[in-house]
């Protein structure tokens, strides 16, 4: 019974890890640039910056082949 336990939390640890890994590879290299699309063009570069939105000029930047 002891030893279910352990194993069930075991690969609970092992699944969540696969999962962030998952996430990590997903929405770190551009994926997500498939679904969401480039952010819109009539905010400024500076605006979204200060907006806290640094990902959002590095991705739209990306789109227009120029690197942040």
């Amino acid at each position: 019974m002891k030893n279910d336990i352990l194993v069930a939390i075991f690969l609970l640890i092992i699944f969540l890890g696969l999962l962030k890994l998952y996430f990590w590879f997903f929405f770190e290299n551009g994926l997500t640039d498939l679904l969401v699309g480039p952010p819109p063009e009539d905010i400024s570069d500076e605006e979204l910056i200060e907006m806290g939105l640094e990902r959002w000029v590095r991705r739209r930047n990306r789109w227009k082949g120029k690197r942040f």
